[in-house]
């Protein structure tokens, strides 16, 4: 996967979406995703695990270009604060965790999007 290239604009100014997940590496993402932009792409992210969750949290110029992300709760508190949790975090959050957060991780994530 290290060796897929970011998309060419000869194939991104005939599209109306990029769509990408994290399983690739974030380099190419943030270079795809900037690219789409510039060819007047909307950019659609599924960041597939907590840990490429929070990779892809930490690229604020990667976030930047993203028009929507479709994380779950947990990839969502990972891409809010670019951070992957330990069990224990988790265990509590789970606990611990109630509307109020997840919705100032979403401020906090749309804030950082197009």
């Amino acid at each position: 996967l290290s060796r897929i290239p970011p998309p060419g604009p000869e194939a991104l100014r005939h599209a109306d979406y990029l769509i990408a997940d994290a399983n690739v590496p974030i380099d190419v993402l943030s270079k795809s995703a900037s690219l789409a932009v510039e060819c007047g792409c909307r950019v659609l992210f599924e960041p597939t695990s907590v840990a490429k969750a929070a990779a892809a949290g930490r690229d604020r110029s990667f976030v930047s270009n993203l028009t929507y992300a479709f994380p779950n709760a947990d990839e969502l508190m990972a891409m809010a604060d670019g951070w992957t949790d330990t069990e224990e975090d988790v265990e509590y959050a789970r606990g611990e965790r109630d509307r109020r957060t997840v919705r100032r991780a979403a401020a906090v994530l749309l804030r950082r999007m197009r």
